[in-house]
């Protein structure tokens, strides 16, 4: 009978399904195939080798019963179909457990001399040359995103498939490195691993790219761009498939391909063994059981130092050259926080003293022109040199004014009284002009005509001269009141 025929008979059986009760799906799996495999061997159903079992073991001497030829049996199959020891050695011991878990006794091992089994899966691990043309190979930046979390973590396929959005999320540093804190699904041991910024950076266009309306309690990788279905351990297992049959890598005599899942768990380790990481640190990001709890407690309890020491060995592990990383006491960022506020001050009071010394920079001009226009005033004596003193005049008034505004600063309230000094100002100017423009009704009774022609003369230039001067400090107020309001 064929594997697939049998894995269907025995999923049915409900002496399988009492004994794979509260396994993982991944463990059931396993154990699903362990006793297809075994049942295919010795021709019997899970219900019938219980039924038998049970029997014999009222009828017979254990010696007599079929259950210590059923084993070596099952040894000559695996062997007829060049079956790998240590699949073998793993199958055997979950047939064993089927028969202890339904209290069936099992002959004692023998030391005989080994069975003639093939070595299993004598693979080379990948170069990064390989790895790099494996990620050059994918399809979708989702496989890549997968196979870079695996090869800079360690993680198994369905640690892998467990990740959520969240666990991601709150993971990240500044670095675009990611801390995980985990609990193994196969032999439920707590644990601490990392990603890569290389893995962080994947998994980013991931979500950006293929993810739509993301949630923190969604699995990090799904079957679908929307929905909610964790992608499956099979699902990875497929994706590595493909990809070695699209560069027609084989399994060279192997059970399995050249890069799987397994594979990249496999060289995260070695790479960090050949680096020299310590054993213990290594044994933890593996998610493997430390036999010592103390340890074990020591290493979970000091998550800060693990980061150190995983970024240590990070180019190890790193397909593509990468920036150095390195991690900061607290101590060390709380004076640099301290350092760039203090820094930010000194700018704010550097450009404060800048434009103080605009300011008085500015002070010592207008105070140049006051003095310049006092000596012109004291120059204009003559009384046909009155208009020019009194343009000089209103010209040291407004500059008196404006130094006010500029020794003023932020004052708000010097400010505001400048304002109104200003408008005060014009105002006045303005009256004044217009004061000046009404008509004189006095009589004037002239010499001569010579006489009357020459002062309609001047008056006629005085007026154009303060109606200049009117329509000059009226655009001055208007402009003036506009921008203060503004």
């Amino acid at each position: 009978m064929k594997m697939n025929e049998m894995v269907k008979i025995v999923e049915q059986d409900h002496v399988f399904q009492n004994w794979i009760y509260g396994l993982t799906d991944n463990a059931k799996v396993q154990y699903l195939y362990a006793l297809a495999d075994f049942c295919i061997a010795i021709e019997k159903t899970p219900d019938e080798i219980l039924e038998i079992c049970n029997k014999e073991r009222e009828e017979l001497p254990f010696w007599d019963q079929s259950i210590n030829s059923w084993l070596p049996k099952y040894d000559d199959h695996c062997i007829s179909i060049d079956r790998a020891r240590t699949t073998r050695n793993l199958r055997r011991g979950l047939i064993l457990n089927f028969f202890n878990c339904n209290k069936i006794e099992t002959p004692k091992p023998t030391k005989r001399k080994p069975r003639s089994f093939r070595i299993a899966n004598n693979r080379e691990l990948p170069s990064k040359e390989d790895i790099k043309i494996f990620l050059d190979a994918c399809n979708t930046i989702k496989q890549k995103a997968i196979i870079l979390t695996q090869l800079s973590s360690g993680l198994s396929n369905s640690d892998v498939c467990n990740l959520s959005v969240g666990q991601f999320k709150d993971g990240l540093d500044d670095n675009d490195l990611c801390s995980l804190s985990l609990v193994r699904e196969k032999i439920e041991i707590e644990f601490i691993t990392y990603m890569s910024p290389e893995a962080v950076n994947a998994i980013k266009t991931y979500l950006k790219t293929e993810r739509r309306n993301l949630k923190d309690n969604q699995p990090l990788f799904t079957q679908h761009t929307t929905n909610d279905q964790p992608f499956k351990s099979e699902g990875i297992g497929y994706i590595y498939k493909r990809i070695n049959d699209k560069l027609g890598w084989d399994k060279g005599g192997n059970t399995f391909r050249k890069i799987t899942g397994h594979m990249c768990r496999k060289w995260f380790n070695t790479q960090l063994t050949i680096a020299g990481m310590p054993e213990e640190i290594r044994e933890l990001f593996m998610g493997h059981k430390i036999s010592n709890k103390i340890k074990d407690a020591y290493f979970l309890g000091r998550r800060d130092d693990l980061k150190k020491v995983y970024i240590q060995y990070l180019p190890h592990i790193t397909i593509n050259p990468t920036e150095t990383i390195t991690i900061e006491h607290e101590d060390v960022k709380k004076i640099k926080k301290e350092n760039l506020a203090l820094q930010a001050q000194l700018n704010q009071q550097s450009d404060q003293f800048k434009a103080l010394n605009n300011r008085i920079s500015a002070k010592e001009e207008i105070d140049m022109q006051i003095l310049e226009i006092d000596l012109q005033i004291s120059e204009a004596t003559l009384k046909e040199d009155f208009n020019k003193r009194r343009v000089l005049i209103e010209q040291k008034s407004e500059l008196d004014i404006e130094r006010i505004s500029i020794m003023a600063a932020n004052d708000h309230k010097i400010i505001s009284y400048y304002n109104q000094m200003k408008i005060n100002f014009y105002e006045d100017r303005i009256n004044y002009y217009k004061r000046m423009l009404e008509p004189i009704n006095e009589k004037i009774e002239f010499i001569s005509e010579n006489d009357k022609i020459l002062y309609e003369k001047r008056k006629k230039e005085t007026e154009t001269q303060y109606e200049t001067k009117l329509n000059e400090f009226q655009n001055k107020l208007n402009e003036f009141t506009k921008s203060i309001e503004g």
